[in-house]
């Protein structure tokens, strides 16, 4: 026998009433109305958004932007399996302002929002398990972390925290381990 609670005001199980709940919307971060980026809300927002829309819309993008920064901006996020990858790129190729805020914002809800959980791990950031892909991750960050400018710029120093942290968190690796804790301290 099991119990459940039933709600006679509404005349269905209790459960019922909490399957459409969320807090996605309070977990995600808004782009301010002001900001150059603002139409890109939706590759903030989710994983779901096609690659082709930044391409679509590239027609309006706003004057603060390059069409490269703007199709970046876009595309990060478009493919939950493909995020980490499109940061290790963006890393490389350097195309995304990351002393900017909304890159920040970009970058921290790409590796920190949990997606599908499977068995005991987080999918969308298995990929941080993976030790070839950990070193090539922080080899792209020492490189901008080593930049001087990038000191003066406390939100490049923020996005490189949240990216080795979701590593850090995500694998159990050695060598991922000690590399990461040589980089902080040879530039602490």
């Amino acid at each position: 026998m099991r119990y459940s609670l039933f709600d006679t005001v509404l005349e269905r199980w209790a459960k019922e009433s909490f399957s459409d709940c969320s807090v996605a919307e309070q977990c995600t971060f808004k782009l301010p109305p002001s900001s150059p980026y603002y139409g890109l809300q939706y590759a903030i927002q989710g994983t779901t958004h096609s690659a082709n829309q930044p391409l679509a819309d590239q027609g309006v993008v706003p004057p603060g932007l390059s069409i490269h920064e703007y199709i970046s901006f876009g595309t990060l996020r478009s493919g939950s399996m493909l995020q980490w990858l499109n940061i290790l790129r963006e890393l490389r190729t350097r195309t995304l302002s990351f002393d900017r805020l909304e890159v920040y914002m970009l970058l921290t809800q790409a590796a920190t929002h949990t997606g599908t959980i499977k068995g005991k791990g987080l999918q969308w950031h298995s990929i941080l398990k993976e030790p070839d892909f950990g070193v090539a991750l922080l080899s792209e960050v020492d490189v901008i972390s080593t930049v001087e400018s990038n000191w003066h710029h406390v939100i490049t120093l923020q996005t490189i925290i949240i990216l080795v942290s979701r590593l850090l968190a995500s694998s159990h690796e050695e060598r991922i381990i000690s590399r990461a804790s040589e980089q902080s301290h040879s530039h602490g």
